[in-house]
């Protein structure tokens, strides 16, 4: 069946647009929204990880796809790559957030080294929170 799905010239559109309401829905509902409900630094950094990944893979499907505008291709893959170092640095900031609060357990740090580490992850957070908006109305389009 999988085969036939793959030779519709509907398919890649079709799973495209639905990956993008399902996001928008999540979006719109702050209830259902992880961005939203998250509380501590990993709950925020998982949940602007996973909502960037998923993006990032509806932005692969969406450049791919030779039916939509050159334009909106471009755009969408000028966001990706804009928002790719803020992932890069929020990834990082993550490993020394994990790093400050695995040494101040182990009596080796003070706790001022975990606060400079969640505040640091707390910016790159909302930095890649702030680049999602906007990738995801590309993507809504």
């Amino acid at each position: 069946m999988h085969r036939r799905l793959l030779r519709n010239p509907w398919t890649a559109p079709a799973v495209s647009l639905l990956m993008i309401a399902a996001l928008t829905a999540l979006t719109a509902c702050s209830a259902l929204n992880p961005l939203h409900v998250a509380q501590t630094p990993e709950q925020k950094y998982a949940a602007v990880k996973l909502t960037y990944d998923a993006l990032l893979t509806v932005a692969q499907t969406f450049v791919a796809d030779q039916t939509i505008p050159p334009d909106a291709r471009r755009a969408v893959q000028s966001a990706v790559g804009k928002s790719g170092e803020l992932y890069k640095s929020l990834n990082t900031a993550f490993v020394e957030y994990v790093a400050a609060k695995s040494q101040l357990a182990a009596g080796a740090t003070t706790s001022d080294k975990l606060n400079v580490a969640t505040t640091n992850l707390a910016t790159w957070v909302a930095q890649l929170e702030a680049a999602v908006g906007p990738l995801a109305v590309l993507l809504h389009r």
